[in-house]
């Protein structure tokens, strides 16, 4: 008798259980569909923009219609980061959050009405620096590569002299973005330069500033495609 009872608590404790992980999992994964329309400058809808989610989710890309409109459903529920690209356009992101029916609308500039520019759109002390790179047609960018100075009494190479992709440069993907790690050595910079340069560009691990602003003396040490200089640097690195 005894041992029926127990096998019967055992067999209510397990179910317990298994009702609660399966509840706890329902709670965490949610369902999202993003819907959305791309258009160019002029509000013209652009047919085949490839819509990539590139944080809160690992589903393959979609390619807008000839209406410029897209949708795709997504399970999970962690923000979501949406990369819209298509040749001869400068890329755009659009973040939305998980769960129900979320609209991303994109607005892509043709690149021959831009410059080539950087942007940082992310940074996190003793952790990584993110970025976006516009201007470049898609096939050029893997041609070209990031790299990271600090100003203090002269401008260092961030983080580290050596060590390759996402150490000492960034490699930029096939939308424009990149990263790289980034560290705190207990002082802080004055500035931060961003600076797109090809890919076998070499970088000097110290620039000196002497006899001339610190600026112009990276810029005249490094034959850059585009640069970015920050000031003052965020808090941290």
């Amino acid at each position: 008798m005894k041992k029926r009872q127990l096998a019967f608590v055992f067999l209510v404790c397990a179910i317990t259980v298994l009702v609660c992980l399966e509840h706890s999992f329902a709670q965490e994964q949610v369902l999202t569909e993003v819907t959305g329309r791309v258009t160019d400058t002029r509000g013209n809808p652009l047919e085949n923009a490839k819509i990539t989610v590139v944080e809160g989710g690992d589903i393959s890309p979609v390619l807008s219609d000839s209406d410029g409109r897209y949708k795709f459903y997504l399970l999970g529920s962690d923000q979501i980061a949406l990369l819209a690209t298509r040749d001869n356009h400068v890329s755009a992101t659009h973040g939305v959050s998980p769960g129900g029916v979320r609209q991303a609308d994109f607005r892509l500039e043709p690149i021959d009405d831009t410059e080539i520019s950087l942007a940082m759109t992310s940074f996190t002390s003793g952790e990584r620096i993110s970025g976006i790179v516009s201007g470049l047609q898609p096939n050029q960018l893997g041609d070209h590569k990031i790299l990271v100075y600090l100003l203090t009494d002269r401008w260092y190479v961030h983080p580290f002299a050596q060590g390759g992709p996402g150490r000492s440069y960034a490699l930029v993907d096939e939308g424009g973005s990149w990263r790289i790690q980034t560290a705190w050595r207990g002082y802080q910079a004055t500035k931060i330069a961003l600076l797109l340069v090809t890919r076998g560009r070499s970088a000097p691990p110290v620039v000196d500033i002497s006899g001339s602003s610190a600026d112009q003396a990276l810029l005249d040490a490094i034959s850059t495609v585009a640069a970015l200089i920050i000031d003052p640097a965020p808090q941290g690195i």
